[in-house]
C-alpha cells in the first residue's frame, strides 16, 4: 500500500515541479558584419532620437540608463564621441514590443478512480495558468551603423524583457554584457 502511495504522490507532484520549474529567460545575442574590420572606426555618435525605433511600453528610465554604459565601453575601446556629421558609426538605442506570456499561478485538477476487480487506482492530474494577466515582453537592441549607408555593422540585444520589471542593477548588468560582445579592434 505505501508503495502505491509513493507512486501516486510522484504522479502528483511530477506535473507541478515541470509547472513551477518552466520560466521564460532573456538571451543575449550579437552580431557583426561578417568580415568587417573595426580598427578602421575611431569615432561615434548616437543618432537622433527621431530616426531610432522606440516603442511605448518600455521603460524609459531603462532607456536613460544605456547611453552611459555605451560611451564607458567605447571609450576603454578607444573610440570617441563626436557629432553625428563627424562620425564613421552611429549608435541606436531601439526597443520593439515582441509579445509576452501569460502571468504566473497555476491551477490544479485532481481526478481519482479505480480499475479492475483486484484493486488498484489512478490519479491525474493538470495545471495551467490562472487569471487573465499577461507580461507584455520587449526586446532591446543596440545598433551600430555606418553613418552614409546606413548599413549595419554591428548589432546586440536581449530579448524577452518584462517590461513591468524595474530592476536597474539587472537591467544594466545585462546592456553591459551586450556591449562586452562588441568586436575589439
Amino acid at each position: 500500500m505505501m508503495k502505491i502511495l509513493n507512486r501516486n504522490s510522484l504522479l502528483f507532484l511530477f506535473p507541478l515541479l515541470l509547472a513551477f520549474g518552466c520560466k521564460t529567460t532573456s538571451t543575449i545575442q550579437s552580431v557583426a558584419r561578417e568580415g568587417e574590420d573595426f580598427s578602421r572606426f575611431s569615432t561615434y555618435a548616437f543618432i537622433d532620437k527621431d530616426r531610432a525605433r522606440t516603442v511605448p511600453g518600455v521603460n524609459p528610465a531603462e532607456l536613460m540608463w544605456i547611453p552611459p554604459i555605451v560611451k564607458e565601453k567605447f571609450q576603454a575601446l578607444g573610440y570617441r564621441e563626436v557629432p553625428a556629421e563627424e562620425a564613421d558609426m552611429l549608435v541606436s538605442i531601439e526597443t520593439e514590443v515582441t509579445g509576452g506570456r501569460e502571468k504566473s499561478g497555476f491551477s490544479i485538477g485532481i481526478g481519482g478512480g479505480s480499475y479492475s476487480r483486484s484493486g488498484g487506482s489512478s490519479v491525474g492530474v493538470s495545471s495551467g495558468p490562472i487569471g487573465a494577466g499577461y507580461i507584455e515582453q520587449s526586446t532591446l537592441s543596440i545598433r551600430v551603423t555606418e553613418p552614409n549607408s546606413e548599413e549595419l555593422l554591428w548589432v546586440g540585444w536581449i530579448d524577452k524583457l518584462e517590461n513591468n520589471k524595474f530592476d536597474q542593477e539587472q537591467f544594466t548588468s545585462n546592456v553591459r554584457e551586450i556591449m562586452n560582445r562588441f568586436p575589439v579592434q
